[in-house]
């Protein structure tokens, strides 16, 4: 009989993020005994967690990582950030200027970074037949 596991997380911040990027990269052994996964979140911004959501920090309050600090993820923070339109780095407090990997830049743009990981690593969880609940 071929019984597949649920697994269930509390919060949806950096550790969660962390947690689910290790079962992706691990999803190949783990698809045939992970079923789904269930993720509850309080926030309506699933990944951010409390330090970096535009609800409890602003655009002035920087983070205390640069990118080349952070634990691998799909993109580089520095990557993704250079990705992004004049306009919404203004909007997230990231000065003009080449984008670097040993810069901090603000807890608003970290915490956009974060969440649009988290969408890409519960996407490619999807792919792998590996089923998120996010409630």
């Amino acid at each position: 009989m071929n019984h597949r596991e649920t697994l269930a997380i509390i919060g949806s911040g950096a550790s969660s993020i962390y947690l689910l990027k290790h079962l992706l990269d691990e999803s190949g052994l783990l698809k045939d005994h992970l079923r789904e996964i269930s993720i509850f979140e309080k926030s309506r911004l699933p990944g951010m967690g409390m330090p970096y959501s535009p609800q409890t920090t602003d655009r002035f309050n920087m983070s205390n990582i640069s990118s080349d600090e952070l634990p691998e993820l799909p993109v580089s923070f520095a990557a993704w950030l250079r990705t992004l339109d004049p306009a919404v780095l203004e909007e997230l407090n990231v000065p003009d200027g080449e984008i670097s990997t040993t810069e901090i830049y603000s807890r608003l743009a970290l915490g956009r970074y974060l969440n649009v990981q988290y969408k890409t690593i519960i996407s490619r969880l999807e792919e792998c037949g590996i089923h998120v609940h996010e409630y």
